[in-house]
C-alpha cells in the first residue's frame, strides 16, 4: 500500500475541478449519539493541498484516480501473495458506492494527486468479516464507529507535497469526531517497510496518543518435496 490539507468540504456532489489494522481496543467513554451515516470531519491545518469528500467519484475523474491507484499498487501485486490491486470494475463499483466515502486530494492546481476510502459500513468492505467486530465491539459496531481504511494512494511525484498526511488528518478527523476507532490491514511487505510503524506515528501526533493492537494475521504456506525426483 501507498499512502497517499488546505481544508475538507464534505459533499455528495463531485468535486468541481478536476493503510493501519492500527485499531486499537475501547477508546476513551464518550457516549455520543449512534453516526449511521458518515459525519463531516473537522478541518485539517492548513497547507497546499485540499481535501475533498465525496460519496460517488464524478466520472470524469474515473480514469485520473484509476490511474494513481493502479500506480501505487501494482507493483505490491508481485510482491504480496494477496491480490491487493482491484481490478478495474471492481475499481468503478467501489468509486460509485455511496456507502463508502471518497477522499480526493487536491494540489494547488486543481490536479488530483491522492486517494482513499473510508467507511463506516462495513458490510461494504468486501473479504472482511462484520461480525468480528460486531463480537468484539457491540457498541462501537452498533453505532456505526469503526472505520475501516480501504486504501490509501498518492501519486508518485506528490509524495513530497503532503497528500499522505493530508488524507491520513482528515481520516482521523472523521473517527475522532465519532470518537471512533480506526481498522486498516497491512501486507507483510508494507509493514517490512516501516508502515507499521510509522502509522502509529502520525496519529499520535494528531491525538496525543494513540493505542495499536494487530487484530488478526492470515499466513499462506508453501509444501516442497526436495527429494522427490522429477
Amino acid at each position: 500500500m501507498t499512502w497517499g490539507r488546505k481544508f475538507v468540504t464534505v459533499t455528495d456532489e463531485p468535486p468541481l475541478a478536476g493503510v493501519l489494522g492500527t485499531s486499537g481496543a475501547r477508546p476513551r467513554v464518550r457516549r455520543r449519539r449512534s453516526f449511521p451515516n458518515p459525519v463531516p470531519p473537522s478541518n485539517p491545518l492548513e497547507s497546499d493541498v485540499n481535501v475533498k469528500v465525496v460519496q460517488a467519484l464524478d466520472a470524469h475523474l474515473l480514469p485520473r484516480a484509476w490511474a494513481m491507484y493502479w500506480d501505487a499498487f501494482n507493483q505490491l501485486n508481485a510482491e504480496a501473495v494477496q491480490r491487493h490491486l482491484m481490478r478495474r470494475h471492481e475499481f468503478d463499483q467501489v468509486m460509485a458506492d455511496g456507502r463508502v466515502q471518497k477522499y480526493l486530494c487536491f494540489d494547488d492546481t486543481d490536479t488530483l494527486v491522492g486517494l482513499a476510502t473510508y467507511t463506516n459500513q462495513l458490510d461494504a468492505v468486501p473479504l472482511i468479516s462484520p461480525a468480528y467486530f460486531a463480537r468484539r465491539w457491540p457498541d462501537l459496531f452498533d453505532e456505526h464507529r469503526i472505520w475501516y481504511c480501504g486504501f490509501v494512494s498518492v501519486a508518485p511525484a506528490a509524495q513530497a507535497t503532503g497528500p499522505f498526511q493530508a488524507l491520513v488528518e482528515s481520516m482521523w478527523r472523521q473517527a475522532d469526531d465519532t470518537a471512533g476507532v480506526i481498522v486498516l490491514d497491512l501486507c507483510r511487505r508494507n509493514a517490512d517497510r516501516g508502515l507499521a510503524q510509522t502509522i502509529p506515528l502520525m496519529l499520535g501526533r494528531l491525538a496525543g496518543t494513540v493505542r495499536t493492537e494487530r487484530l488478526d494475521e492470515q499466513s499462506y504456506w508453501m509444501y516442497e518435496f526436495p527429494g522427490r525426483q522429477a
